[in-house]
């Protein structure tokens, strides 16, 4: 529905701002709450909030000149042979999955970020001796992804203001149509919806996603108008680069991976820094569609190199 036909009568308000209330005490302290309070918030999101406000833009191949990047520390420091190790984490391990800023545990989901291959690294942080895999992925031409969009904040849209400011002058510009009381809850749905996904998150107790995970399970699979897609500020490059989550299928159908790059990390950042030294080991720029096997290039490496030296004490294989 959209949200100018939405009349919420006086005598509505006490409730639906105590329930808004509730849900801002509990996410004030997501880290800690109980099996049986996680338990009854997955179970009642959708009725507390009482409106899902979220509306997801059309999105195409051409709104997007730059590839979205993710990044994959190799497991077991062994060369990625397959399609499937770059995606979303697979059927096989999503009973080991925890929380993250837009999954619950247990879902997978395929989570990238914009604007080149630093915010990305930033985010997973590689430490020196792993083996990492960055591809790129695009949007299919003649594509269209529907796109919710994390920015009805002033703070963040100016952060970005490229990308945002002028889907948050549309947010602004929709509040000032709406009944007043339609824009009080809006205005306090959007206040949780921004500090979930804005929210650092102690990476030992990944329970503090537990918000934003919950407002994206209700945008992905909303039964009047589902997203296939959010996009939402990067936490650690504070708001300046967004990420990317899509649900696996989406990935299948409307995303394709053009590249692949294999590194070693060869040296930390330093404290406060934002650089990383990496060896360039191999590219990937094709993939039988069949078998989705990753078809590599391996780079020369000089035998006097110290990545050699490197590649043997953290016993990395590129077979």
């Amino acid at each position: 529905m959209e949200l100018e036909k939405i009349e919420i009568l006086d005598s509505e308000m006490p409730l639906k701002l105590l329930n808004l209330k509730l849900l801002e005490e509990f996410q004030n302290r997501a880290d800690t709450l109980t099996k049986s309070e996680v338990t009854y918030l997955k179970n009642n999101l959708g009725e507390l909030l009482g409106i899902v406000p979220i509306k997801p833009e059309k999105i195409t191949d051409k709104n997007f000149t730059h590839p979205f990047e993710r990044m994959v520390i190799n497991p077991c420091n062994k060369r990625i042979n397959c399609l499937e190790g770059l995606r979303y984490p697979p059927e096989s391990i999503k009973h080991k999955l925890n929380y993250n800023r837009a999954s619950l545990e247990g879902q997978s989901i395929f989570y990238a970020g914009a604007h080149g291959t630093l915010p990305v690294t930033v985010e997973t942080k590689p430490q020196k001796g792993q083996l990492i895999t960055i591809s790129k992925w695009v949007l299919k031409e003649n594509t269209t992804l529907n796109m919710a969009i994390i920015c009805q904040d002033h703070e963040i849209a100016l952060s970005n203001p490229e990308e945002l400011y002028s889907c948050y002058q549309d947010y602004h510009a929709q509040l000032k149509r709406l009944q007043p009381n339609t824009r009080q809850i809006i205005e306090r749905i959007y206040q949780l919806v921004i500090e979930a996904f804005t929210r650092e998150v102690n990476p030992s107790i990944k329970q503090g996603y537990l918000f934003s995970a919950l407002f994206a399970n209700l945008f992905f699979f909303d039964p009047c108008n589902p997203v296939d897609a959010i996009y939402y500020p990067s936490v650690p490059n504070k708001g300046g680069a967004m990420n990317l989550a899509v649900k696996p299928d989406i990935i299948d159908s409307k995303f394709q991976m053009v590249e692949a790059s294999e590194f070693v990390v060869v040296k930390n950042a330093e404290p406060g820094a934002r650089i990383w030294h990496n060896f360039h080991t191999a590219t990937c720029k094709q993939y039988d569609k069949h078998s989705l096997m990753l078809m590599w290039d391996d780079h020369i490496r000089p035998p006097d190199n110290p990545v050699n030296e490197i590649i043997i004490k953290n016993e990395i294989q590129f077979d």
